[in-house]
């Protein structure tokens, strides 16, 4: 397997997160292939696991929270064992987020792909709060090791999805302070959705706007939840995005 640069960086920093909690374990082999870190690289492949992408520096970071449970990671890796360049076959949240890219004119190839709790859910349901998130210690790790991506990506815009991802990252920038109490859709929306000029504790030099967004495996049922000036559903989240591309660009 080749590995950019900046993924072995990722990989060998990966080793702050542990020990990991009950319930989780590492991953024990990354996937090649489009698929979100820490299972994969967090990269797009076009058609082939042969093409090797450029790693997005200055980008768009697009934050799940987290990977996969322990057999659907060994689906995916089965699937990228066999050569797929997009081993999550038939994920709901690949389907969604390439559509909602597509309509806010944000190419796979500038984006990140990643998740803020690090490893695997043993067993159970991969939806929910990950189990990890029990374990103060560990979230503490795992937000340390999301300002070491920033780091490491500088991302222009961090697209966080689902309502709980916001939630967590909020403790570690002033200017997200009104998201630390955030549980609803309708608390992120009154609070601003939006937020531009974001300074993480760990990137004192380093500045971003901020997208809290529907996780796209729940889009259909959850985006219709969304308001954003005058707008709702589908057009208030594109229009979340397009303000934090223009705030960066």
């Amino acid at each position: 397997m080749i590995l950019i640069n900046e993924i072995v960086q990722l990989q060998t920093l990966l080793r702050s997160v542990e020990p990991y909690p009950a319930r989780t374990c590492p991953v024990p082999e990354m996937v090649l292939g489009a698929s979100f870190f820490p299972g994969g690289q967090g990269l797009w492949y076009e058609s082939s696991q042969a093409e090797i992408p450029v790693f997005p520096i200055g980008g768009v970071m697009i934050m799940g929270q987290d990977y996969y449970t322990f057999q659907g990671y060994e689906e995916t890796l089965a699937h990228s064992r066999a050569g797929d360049a997009n081993p999550d076959k038939g994920s709901k949240t690949w389907h969604h987020l390439l559509h909602f890219l597509d309509s806010v004119e944000i190419t796979p190839q500038r984006c990140f792909f990643t998740n803020l709790f690090m490893g695997l859910r043993e067993n159970g349901k991969p939806m929910g709060k990950f189990p990890g998130a029990r374990d103060a210690g560990f979230v503490e790790r795992c937000l340390d090791f999301f300002e070491m991506q920033v780091r490491v990506q500088q991302p222009k815009l961090i697209l966080a999805l689902g309502n709980i991802v916001p939630h967590y990252i909020a403790r570690r920038a002033d200017k997200l302070s009104l998201w630390r109490n955030c549980r609803k859709w309708a608390d992120f929306d009154k609070s601003s959705p939006v937020v531009h000029q974001v300074i993480f504790q760990g990137m004192p030099e380093h500045q971003c706007s901020v997208v809290a967004l529907t996780h796209p495996s729940m889009r259909p049922a959850n985006v219709w939840r969304r308001w954003y000036q005058d707008k709702q559903g589908d057009e208030a989240e594109i229009c979340m995005v397009k303000e934090g591309l223009a705030a960066v660009s």
